[in-house]
């Protein structure tokens, strides 16, 4: 990414937190236009993707190989983002135990 660093964890500190927090904003990604529009993106791109690899001949390899990444890319974005909404609420719930378990 121009001008950004990769996401790391602010230290060992508290890493429970920092994934709470990468999970709401996650959500929030999903959720804004851009997120939103993405995500269409993405899903119009795997299924244009299966079209694709239904008319691949079977012995086509390299076309096969084409077909499967213009639909794994993709997929693999949708799959990213939910498992950092699923970490973070999973990290929202060991928080809360944390909380109730100090009481």
């Amino acid at each position: 990414m121009m001008g950004r660093k990769p996401y790391t964890p602010s230290g060992n500190q508290d890493l429970t937190m920092d994934r709470a927090k990468l999970g709401l904003e996650a959500e929030g990604f999903l959720r804004s236009s851009l997120g939103r529009y993405l995500v269409e993106r993405a899903e119009a791109e795997i299924e244009k993707g299966f079209t694709e690899l239904f008319k691949v001949s079977p012995s086509d390899t390299g076309g096969n190989i084409e077909a499967r990444m213009d639909i794994q890319v993709p997929m693999n974005v949708i799959k990213w983002l939910n498992e950092a909404v699923d970490s973070g609420k999973l990290a929202m719930q060991e928080l809360q135990e944390e909380d109730l378990n100090n009481y």
